[in-house]
């Protein structure tokens, strides 16, 4: 008898459509045996068969009974499970695709190769609304931890932070989650406890808030490299709070400032930087800017000591272009603090 692996793979490659992917798919040990080998060896899996899972998941069908060995094959690609199918299980649907996402999210977070794991996030990305609460609460854990270990699969996990955020908070959570977030709500404020949306929208701001933090507490560049420009790109989509936005606004000052950050990436970052700035605290992200450039020129100067090294200075005229670039295109950002910028 084939394994689950190779059994699934023949269902993705056979005229049965995705009715017979699903009814192999849905059996006992497949979904996780799966998983385990995308986790082992992606290549061996591959995207197309991953999206052709996701693919018979969405749709959420199996042959009929009194219909398995009918060939579905004479119909269109659309078509062929609706030729004769009933619906699969909800918690069978739920397991397998919670099973499948987090075997190929531990896989981009890892360090295979990036031309055998590029076509994943993609897909990934767009099967992001097929989980539940709970295995997106899970998916922005992970993404943290990979953000908080520095690995190589950092800039292809961000790359779903937003959208994750986005599905999180329009979702409801589960019930017992959320009543635990409307009694706790309720006995701190002193009035009965209630129900509804506001105790799901609380738990979900409760995941993302933990996930944000663990991100930007974490280390953007280390001795092995730099993901300071991914992180920062991706927490710009991030519908995030006033005081949120300012943590990871802080944040990127001080990885701008800090002794890792190589003066070669500094336009790069400050780049990202200002898009962030774009979302609010103009003033204090420039004057962080400024402070910024400060330090870098008492620490980086000449050999006679009299003006910055020459190094900094080229890094200083690109600066000035990418600054000069966002202040053109953001007129509040302009009258906030640009003069103080291009008197320097």
């Amino acid at each position: 008898m084939a394994d689950p692996v190779s059994q699934l793979i023949a269902a993705c490659n056979g005229r049965g459509g995705l009715p017979a992917v699903l009814e192999v798919l849905l059996q006992p040990g497949v979904a996780s045996a799966v998983a385990q080998q995308l986790r082992s060896d992606p290549a061996l899996v591959g995207a197309a068969v991953l999206q052709r899972c996701f693919e018979a998941l969405r749709r959420g069908a199996l042959p009929a009974t009194d219909a398995a060995n009918a060939d579905y094959s004479a119909a269109p690609l659309g078509t062929q499970a609706a030729a004769c199918t009933v619906a699969a299980p909800r918690e069978a649907l739920e397991r397998a695709t919670g099973s499948l996402f987090k075997g190929a999210a531990e896989a981009i977070g890892g360090d295979g190769d990036e031309r055998l794991l590029s076509p994943y996030p993609p897909l990934l990305l767009d099967s992001l609304d097929l989980l539940t609460f709970p295995q997106l609460a899970a998916l922005l854990g992970h993404i943290a931890a990979c953000v908080e270990e520095g690995g190589p699969g950092v800039p292809r996990l961000v790359s779903l932070l937003p959208k994750a955020v986005a599905l999180l908070m329009g979702c409801g959570a589960p019930e017992d989650e959320a009543e635990e977030d409307a009694v706790a709500e309720a006995v701190e404020g002193g009035r009965p406890p209630r129900g509804g949306g506001g105790a799901a929208a609380s738990a979900a701001a409760s995941h993302v808030d933990s996930a944000l933090q663990r991100i930007w507490r974490a280390a953007w560049v280390t001795a092995r490299a730099s993901y300071a420009v991914q992180i920062m790109e991706a927490l710009r989509d991030v519908p995030m709070t006033p005081p949120q936005l300012q943590s990871v606004q802080l944040k990127a000052l001080s990885v701008c400032s800090g002794s890792g950050a190589d003066l070669a990436a500094l336009p790069g970052l400050l780049r990202q930087l200002l898009r962030l700035a774009g979302l609010g605290n103009k003033g204090m992200v420039l004057r962080g800017i400024l402070s910024v450039f400060e330090r870098l020129e008492a620490q980086h100067r000449s050999p006679d000591g009299r003006r910055p090294s020459a190094a900094l200075q080229q890094v200083e005229g690109t600066a000035l272009v990418v600054l000069t670039d966002a202040l053109k295109y953001d007129g509040a950002m302009a009258a906030v603090g640009g003069t103080s910028w291009t008197d320097r």
